[in-house]
């Protein structure tokens, strides 16, 4: 974890063009990966089947909610042991219910980083839990941070050196999803020397998941009522807000993508999220509208709990958003601990990248190189146009050093606005049909 510390600190040392071709040779070598594989079955030596495991997040919700990956394969290979889970605060809603985590460990409460409060938590809890081994996939937290946990900690450097090597073949799938599934699946292969546990194939594409109540569902439906929405609108969620200024997809592109939305008939309702890390954002938006317009504009509560708010997207038609926390939760498959209940899970996601490289984060059903999304809907990214972006930008979110508002340009949006619109269209025939065929005519 030193080492990977040392590099995200080192980058903005990283970011030009021929830099950023150097690290993925570099990370393409035999050699090194050869030498990670080496480092990590040295680590693991002594641990045959482990009977306690850690698995720690990075900070962000999307973060929480992503790598439940890792701990749901461990359990799928060690259904007898324990494995706790540490993660961001406010995600726990959305993960607690989740069968695979024997001890929730609900955390981190920064958005970048941990506090100081979080470090003196987590040294309390990695004092009390004897644990064989930790995977920490937070890249703040060093090794001396983690040696309270009594076992080896393993950082993921292999799973980044994997998914560079991914993105410097050009062809294959760079998904961070994908490559901490198949990366968790090799430690293992590790542990039961080569000899893993029989996993259902199924299983092992079943994608990321969260958990939600029947109550959170039914809050939704009492807000929605309250609002005059039916289930039979078509719903737009349009998320203004990220964790990050190269993330962020800039005002002014916003207000034009919402204003186009907003003037086709094919659009029933917006629903607008509220800014956290860019405060007021929803409502600088809506006081820049024209004035008809604002009738189909629902802000919503900034207040909001996080289940409701993950029920109201699972209720929308398509969600509109920059790489960040709701984009994955959107994407993920809701599960709902009432047997007798199901959320719909036809959320067609459009997500809108800058900085950050969509195959490695975001999710498309139609591109080889990228994970679609865990819904009965398909997704779509809509990339930088910028043409000096490279693999060194992903990291921008964390080491800032360039331009925030260079990367989404104005002539992207009419194909993203006749994107939704088609969907929608097609979306509406398809609600007619059914309804035809229910009624028997």
């Amino acid at each position: 974890m030193d080492v990977f510390n040392q590099i995200v600190r080192r980058l903005p040392y990283l970011t030009s063009v021929i830099a950023s071709n150097i690290v993925l040779a570099l990370a393409g070598s035999r050699i090194l990966h050869a030498f990670l594989f080496w480092r990590e079955k040295r680590l693991l030596r002594n641990i045959h089947i482990p009977e306690r495991i850690l698995v720690v997040s990075d900070v962000n919700i999307g973060d929480a909610v992503n790598i439940q990956n890792c701990v749901e394969v461990f359990h799928r290979s060690f259904p007898r042991c324990r494995i706790d889970y540490m993660y961001n605060q406010t995600a726990d809603p959305l993960i607690r219910a989740n069968p695979a985590i024997s001890r929730a460990f609900p955390i981190f409460r920064g958005s970048i980083r941990p506090t100081p409060e979080d470090y003196e938590r987590i040294r309390d809890i990695l004092s009390q839990g004897g644990y064989d081994f930790v995977v920490s996939f937070c890249p703040f937290l060093s090794k001396k941070d983690l040696s309270p946990a009594g076992g080896p900690a393993i950082s993921p450097i292999r799973l980044i050196a994997n998914i560079l090597k991914a993105k410097a073949g050009g062809r294959e799938n760079a998904s961070l999803i994908f490559h901490i599934r198949r990366y968790t699946g090799e430690l293992v292969r590790i542990l039961t020397k080569n000899r893993p546990p029989p996993v259902n194939r199924r299983d092992r594409e079943i994608g990321t998941r969260i958990y939600l109540s029947r109550e959170a569902a039914e809050k939704r439906d009492l807000y929605l009522a309250r609002m005059g929405i039916s289930p039979d609108h078509l719903i737009v969620f349009f998320n203004p807000d990220t964790a990050s200024p190269y993330t962020f997809i800039e005002i002014n592109i916003q207000l034009a993508l919402l204003t186009y939305l907003l003037h086709r008939d094919c659009v029933d309702r917006v629903l607008l999220g509220s800014g956290f890390n860019y405060r007021n954002i929803e409502k600088k938006l809506n006081s820049r509208l024209p004035g008809p317009l604002r009738n189909k504009v629902i802000i919503i509560p900034r207040d909001l709990p996080i289940d409701v708010f993950t029920a109201l997207l699972d209720a929308s038609t398509v969600l509109v958003t920059g790489d960040t926390g709701p984009m994955h939760i959107a994407a993920s498959r809701r599960i709902c601990a009432d047997p007798e209940y199901s959320f719909r899970n036809r959320t067609a996601l459009v997500s809108v990248f800058g900085a950050t490289d969509s195959s490695i984060y975001g999710y498309d059903s139609r591109r080889p190189t990228h994970l679609d999304s865990n819904q009965d809907a398909p997704a779509r990214v809509f990339e930088s146009s910028c043409g000096q972006k490279n693999i060194s930008c992903t990291i921008q979110k964390v080491v800032q050093t360039c331009k925030k508002d260079t990367c989404i340009g104005e002539r992207q949006i009419p194909e993203i606005v006749e994107y939704i619109a088609e969907y929608l269209r097609e979306h509406r025939i398809q609600i007619r049909d059914e309804r035809i065929r229910r009624l028997g005519y």
